[in-house]
């Protein structure tokens, strides 16, 4: 995906993270969490409400396709995105698109994409970015694949995309957040995939991932807001707004961290993208890594 050609008119900052939250109440609030994670919550805000109000929609609908659901996840106003320090206006779809790109292309150049038989998205939502990874050529429709998710309602949308299309699909109910990974026993040679779903957990460690390796994940591609990543942006505004957004949302904090650990440990090959992206104030950075070879 070409970001630039993507990319509307340049705004003020003002204007781009108003759009985001209340800017004075968040400027002004104390610097801890306000709106605590549980495992109450999680499924309140995905089962109930996001996922599950999306599947009533598309039991009552006769254009069960991904792009309908997509267009509901989108919505239809303009968003603001941060990019290279400055703001500007994008189209709803933008960040769908743009990770979804990343993903299909970070997954393509994988060395041992060949001897993978198993694509495991961890926190799959409605099946979006899964799905395209698995229509986006023949090699990889032939993969086998394995969904992930706190909410009955994604994995109910999920099964029915995937019906459709023929592909090897199971879905697992699973809380990442008080779950270990490890008891599901995913086959093992697998590649785990994630977009915004480590940054749920209640910590996020060095554990967690030779909890991965050890589950049978010999790669791993990710899109997740770091704020140890954030924190050294030029523009530092953001940068505290962000971090300082994170906080209050009680989302993960340090998720590079760990990652480098593990590098520096020579666990894993690690490569991550210096380009902090996002909508809002929760931007992402693109994570691959793979097991060293011993």
């Amino acid at each position: 995906m070409d970001i630039s050609s993507s990319l509307k008119e340049e705004v003020t900052p003002s204007l781009a993270l108003s759009k985001s939250c209340d800017l004075s109440k968040l400027i002004f609030a104390d610097t801890k969490p306000h709106f605590k994670k549980s495992n109450q919550s999680l499924i309140r805000e995905f089962d109930n409400d996001k996922w599950g109000k999306m599947l009533k929609l598309f039991k009552n609908c006769s254009n069960r396709k991904l792009e309908y659901l997509e267009k509901i996840e989108d919505g239809e106003e303009d968003k603001f995105v941060f990019y290279k320090n400055k703001y500007y206006r994008v189209d709803p779809s933008f960040l769908r698109k743009y990770i979804k790109s990343l993903l299909i292309k970070s997954v393509k150049r994988l060395s041992n994409i060949e001897s993978i038989d198993h694509i495991v998205e961890l926190g799959s939502g409605y099946g979006s970015k899964l799905l395209s990874i698995a229509l986006s050529s023949r090699k990889l429709s032939k993969k086998k694949y394995i969904a992930l998710d706190i909410s009955n309602s994604a994995l109910e949308l999920i099964n029915s995309l995937f019906n459709e299309k023929n592909i090897n699909l199971q879905t697992k109910l699973f809380n990442y957040r008080d779950e270990l990974i490890t008891s599901l026993k995913l086959p093992n040679p697998s590649l785990l995939i994630t977009s915004y779903g480590l940054h749920y957990k209640k910590e996020f460690t060095l554990l967690d991932i030779k909890n991965f390796i050890s589950s049978g994940f010999v790669a791993g591609i990710h899109f997740e807001p770091c704020s140890d990543l954030i924190e050294n942006l030029n523009n530092k505004l953001y940068s505290s707004l962000s971090i300082k957004y994170m906080i209050y949302n009680d989302y993960t904090l340090n998720i590079s961290s760990p990652f480098i650990k593990a590098h520096e440990e020579r666990l894993i090959n690690l490569k991550i993208s210096s380009q902090c992206l996002g909508v809002g104030l929760l931007p992402g950075n693109l994570i691959t890594w793979s097991v060293k070879k011993r």
